[in-house]
C-alpha cells in the first residue's frame, strides 16, 4: 500500500482497511448480432443477468433478442486470488448453452 501513498504523512495508518477484503473484479459485456447490449461491472461472486424485449438487468438494454451470433466478453480488471474460475450459462427459448 505504500506504493500508492497510504503511508505518507497525513494519511491514517488504517486507510487501507477500507479496501479489505480484496476481491476479483470482472466485467461482462454482451453484444447481440446488431448492437452492443451493455455490461455488468460488479464485484459479486455470483451474478444473474437477463435481457428481454421490455426489460433488462441494470447496465443492459432491453429490446428484441435477434437470432444470430452473440458475443459475451469477460474483461479481467483485478485478479487478487491465486486462482479464478468462472462459468457462463445462457438460457433462451427452452435451450441451455454453456
Amino acid at each position: 500500500m505504500s506504493k500508492y501513498g497510504y503511508d505518507e504523512p497525513g494519511n491514517s495508518s488504517d486507510l487501507w482497511k477500507k479496501y479489505i477484503p480484496l476481491q476479483n473484479l470482472l466485467t461482462l459485456s454482451v453484444d447481440d448480432p446488431l448492437r452492443h447490449r451493455g455490461n455488468a461491472h460488479r464485484p459479486e461472486m455470483q451474478q444473474e443477468h437477463w435481457l428481454g424485449s421490455s426489460a433488462a438487468s441494470p447496465g443492459f438494454l432491453a429490446g428484441d433478442n435477434p437470432a444470430g451470433m452473440w458475443r459475451i466478453t469477460v474483461s479481467l480488471h483485478a485478479v487478487v486470488t491465486e486462482t479464478l474460475v468462472y462459468q457462463i450459462h445462457v438460457l433462451g427459448e427452452g435451450a441451455i448453452y454453456a
